[in-house]
């Protein structure tokens, strides 16, 4: 039995295959998305409260795109903020439980909008970011503390 080694690198053209997304094989610097900070709803604010845009920055390495995951939608709805344009996919594979995969919903885009949503109690779930180009993944939680009763 033949091991045969080898290195992936996504390729970006398909026109001109030297053009390479990914890191470069004698790459040194590892890609980092960038740290974003948790998001929490306010009760007094209802519905009326901010809703934050998340807009991830990759460190050493550009990606063009992210994957954002939202593993429960029904503690908070998610929006296009800016759109990712041409044909930009996920790229990455991500798996998620049995648990979040019916209530999940996945976007590709730049940047996405956070919005609040009355919840019947208090919830708490989490957003994954991957960037498409290189992989690198981070997650941030979200708390909606903002109830329906709380709305009265």
């Amino acid at each position: 039995m033949f091991i045969i080694p080898f290195t992936f690198s996504p390729l970006t053209s398909i026109s001109n295959p030297t053009e390479n997304a990914g890191l470069a094989k004698n790459s040194i610097k590892i890609p980092i998305v960038s740290e974003l900070a948790a998001i929490t709803f306010k009760i007094d604010d209802g519905l009326q409260g901010q809703s934050p845009v998340v807009e991830p920055n990759t460190r050493n390495v550009n990606d063009s795109s992210y994957t954002f995951i939202l593993h429960d939608q029904s503690v908070c709805t998610m929006t296009v903020e800016s759109a990712a344009g041409g044909n930009v996919g996920a790229t990455t594979p991500f798996f998620l439980g049995d648990d979040d995969a019916p209530n999940s919903k996945t976007l590709t885009a730049k940047s996405v909008r956070i919005n609040v949503s009355p919840v019947e109690s208090k919830k708490i779930t989490q957003l994954t970011i991957i960037g498409n180009d290189t992989g690198a993944t981070t997650s941030i939680t979200i708390t909606n503390p903002v109830t329906i009763s709380s709305l009265s």
